[in-house]
């Protein structure tokens, strides 16, 4: 009834469109974990930093004593947190635009794009649609969720200004209007 491949596995190959077939629902891992989240989810995507930036999310969350687990693009899938018997205040995922091809229903009530450069063009051909990929972490966002930018990527910049989210960005030189600077 459901088909759930792996995110490494390009989802248009032959052996997927034929097992597929009619009635058989092709599933993102993402959205099917999602579907059973019962937390607020931070995630995060970009070409470079996601493990650096997910793993200091959860540190600070952590800090703060919440209880988190961190998944995604890492050891651990986001289907593989949710069957962890400990409760938890919060869900870091870390994802890749891999992950992102399939999804349909996944709105973080965090999402963060750090940075899109030339990256993964054997699977996506151009950077356009690297960048269409990424940008489906915020095109399901609601007005009570966040769409988190680098302001000083042309691209993500672009890529956080659509939809209801409530978009904050960040930049390493300068001010922004609504959002963090360094």
């Amino acid at each position: 009834e459901v088909l759930i491949p792996s995110p490494g596995v390009p989802p248009g190959i032959e052996p997927i469109a034929r097992a597929a077939a009619p009635g058989v629902a092709l599933v993102s891992e993402l959205d099917f974990a999602f579907s059973r989240c019962t937390v607020p989810v931070i995630a995060v995507t970009g070409t470079n930093g996601k493990t650096t930036t997910t793993e200091l999310i959860a540190a600070l969350l952590r800090a703060c004593g919440f209880r988190v687990v961190l998944a995604g693009n890492n050891a651990l899938p986001f289907s593989g947190a949710l069957l962890n018997a400990a409760p938890v205040d919060y869900v870091v995922l870390e994802i890749s635009s891999y992950q992102l091809e399939l999804t349909r229903e996944f709105h973080p009530w965090i999402g963060a794009i750090l940075n899109v450069t030339s990256d993964h063009l054997a699977r996506h051909t151009t950077i356009e649609r690297y960048a269409a990929e990424k940008a489906k972490l915020f095109a399901r966002q609601t007005a009570q969720e966040f769409a988190i930018v680098n302001a000083d990527d042309p691209v993500c910049a672009a890529l956080g200004a659509h939809g209801p989210a409530q978009r904050r960005a960040f930049r390493p030189g300068g001010r922004v209007a609504e959002g963090l600077w360094l």
